[in-house]
């Protein structure tokens, strides 16, 4: 057995050290990888165009990833930069804010209350919510404010699998409001809950080798997030520390503390 676990010791060590020479060889070259979820293509197609537009020197390239290992990118190397969803296992990591939303139900169209324009968590109670292999209490809201679980139906992981389960009127979902706007589905009422916490989407790096593009592509990714989230081009003077006007008059905030912000409900 001992065998066996020098061997495992060993391939980790391996693993460190090409990850560790991966970084250094990135770190004064003009290629960048920036990783994303499928939720986040937006985001990421317009930040690769404004990087070609205001940073023509700069190699930025792309690399779609599964929403429930979001991160495992960073820690292997493939990738420089993550353009992830809120909440994730932060570990040797840190992050920087971009953008904040509301969170919104996804209700089948045939459903009592898909006629509403507002819900409350506490109204949700009895409606059975899917489950998924990432950050399931967040996305569930477990606790209840009554300190109830809630009811869990079948499990889906990726957006397709949301929408075939919710238009099917088997359960529900609570998703972002820009990823329910973006998927658009004749049996699926999305609905804001308003009395819990928001959705906020991130960029992400590894802690101990940040790389060094970091200072211009972090306020340039945040500038785009609000942008393409809101529907507006956003201005190239504006600070990346304040909310933008029409951001907040759509819910949306560019949080102005962003290593400290909470995300609980």
């Amino acid at each position: 057995m001992s065998f066996f676990d020098d061997a495992q010791k060993l391939l980790a060590q391996a693993a460190d050290i090409t990850v560790r020479a991966r970084n250094t060889a990135r770190a004064d070259a003009s290629q960048v990888t920036v990783a994303f979820v499928a939720g986040l293509v937006g985001i990421a197609s317009a930040l690769l165009q404004a990087a070609q537009r205001q940073q023509p020197d700069l190699d930025v390239r792309l690399l779609r990833v599964e929403w429930t290992d979001q991160t495992d990118c960073l820690r292997n190397g493939r990738a420089d930069l993550a353009l992830v969803r809120l909440p994730i296992d932060e570990r040797d990591l840190q992050r920087q804010v971009l953008i904040s939303e509301p969170r919104v139900a996804g209700l089948a169209s045939t459903h009592p209350l898909a006629a509403r324009t507002a819900l409350s968590i506490c109204e949700l109670e009895a409606e059975p919510i899917i489950r998924t292999s990432n950050q399931q209490d967040y996305w569930t809201v477990n606790p209840r404010p009554s300190g109830n679980a809630p009811i869990l139906g079948p499990l889906a992981n990726t957006v397709e699998e949301m929408l075939a389960v919710v238009s099917s009127g088997r359960c529900m979902c609570i998703t972002a409001q820009s990823l329910a706007q973006a998927n658009a589905h004749p049996g699926i009422a999305w609905v804001p809950i308003t009395d819990i916490s928001p959705s906020s989407v991130a960029l992400t790096w590894p802690a101990q080798t940040p790389p060094a593009q970091l200072r211009d592509l972090a306020g340039l990714a945040q500038r785009t997030a609000v942008a393409v989230t809101s529907g507006t081009p956003a201005p190239p003077t504006e600070s990346t520390r304040h909310a933008h006007p029409w951001a907040a008059a759509r819910g949306l905030t560019a949080s102005a503390d962003p290593m400290t912000a909470k995300h609980g409900i």
